[in-house]
């Protein structure tokens, strides 16, 4: 079963998220378990994995879908997806390939997954150590973002829905106008911020579901800092290779004369804050021969050649390099480090 268009709600307590399980087939987090286990008291059933993108394999979807199996949940059945964005991209996987394709709900307790990967009905495992390359577009029946959530992450998590955050700042301005007076407020209250950049995605996704057209802006950062990654072998927050995904590509794109001086400088503006002088340094540890070998793997090519989105003060654009030519250009960008 699917469905055309997600209800999503936003709000800061979860007493009406809470109703989602009564009764329901629960995937969930030991982390979250631990946390909000007192939620899950109605549940049918809580189907329960390890933390961290070490569970996001085809092997813990196979022992989610033998779980389903055995709670007998049938074509009218729906999953509940409590969690980060592991559990949602895991849970919306088995929902969309259990019976051919079962409704499901999407909770999400993290940054990242409130403002960014819980909208727009991309689901999927990693595959080899690269991201999502196993998965389908199946839309949860409704989201529900309840921001009280975020009271109990870890720094880590919160760098790493910063980066998906400056992300979307960068592709819409009233997204930016809200992370502009995120940063100069403190960075205290993330309502604001992940009601901009949810419903932001939400327009961008609700008009282009498969990503044949506009969805494409959404990965803007997403190939270089994919491939950093991989390369890295998953040692920071997704949100942090992102971020530093942004810095690279838009000295690359600067460089083949895609973006101009004056956006680069004000995209390392805006970026540079989430990564400092340090972080950067993480593009000295790989050439940009391993770079752009890893990006060659990514699923957003086409015809051989590397997806880049650039944008240019909201206005955004897609073009392909060859692996010789990102080589090149990761080459001489490093050099300006």
């Amino acid at each position: 079963m699917s469905v055309e268009k997600s209800t999503v709600t936003i709000e800061r307590a979860p007493i009406n998220a809470a109703k989602a399980f009564d009764g329901g087939f629960v995937l969930t987090d030991d982390n979250v378990a631990r946390l909000y286990g007192d939620l899950l008291k109605t549940a049918a059933k809580v189907c329960v994995v390890p933390h961290g993108e070490d569970s996001k394999t085809l092997q813990t979807a196979e022992t989610v879908l033998r779980e389903m199996a055995a709670a007998r949940l049938d074509r009218k059945s729906r999953l509940i997806a409590f969690g980060g964005g592991v559990v949602g991209d895991l849970g919306g996987f088995c929902a969309a390939v259990y019976m051919r394709g079962i409704n499901w709900i999407n909770v999400p307790t993290t940054l990242l997954a409130q403002l960014d990967s819980s909208i727009g009905g991309k689901t999927g495992v990693d595959l080899t150590g690269y991201k999502n390359m196993v998965g389908a577009f199946h839309l949860p029946e409704s989201v529900h973002i309840c921001t009280d959530f975020l009271n109990t992450l870890p720094e880590r998590e919160i760098a790493c829905g910063l980066g998906e955050a400056v992300k979307t700042a960068l592709l819409d301005e009233n997204c930016m106008n809200v992370w502009t007076r995120y940063i100069d407020g403190g960075r205290k209250d993330f309502f604001a911020l992940v009601e901009s950049c949810a419903r932001f995605k939400e327009s961008v996704t609700n008009a282009d579901f498969k990503e044949s057209g506009r969805r494409k802006i959404l990965n803007l950062g997403h190939t270089l800092g994919h491939a950093l990654e991989y390369a890295d072998g998953h040692k920071r927050s997704h949100g942090e290779y992102v971020a530093l995904g942004i810095l690279a590509e838009a000295g690359v794109s600067a460089g083949r004369g895609m973006l101009s001086e004056d956006s680069r400088k004000y995209i390392e503006e805006k970026v540079s804050p989430l990564i400092g002088d340090g972080k950067k340094s993480l593009w000295t540890k790989f050439s940009g021969a391993e770079i752009a070998r890893a990006a060659m793997a990514d699923k957003k090519n086409s015809d051989g050649k590397i997806s880049i989105v650039v944008s240019e003060r909201f206005r955004q654009t897609e073009y392909f390099l060859s692996e010789e030519e990102l080589a090149a250009e990761t080459e001489k960008w490093k050099s300006s480090l």
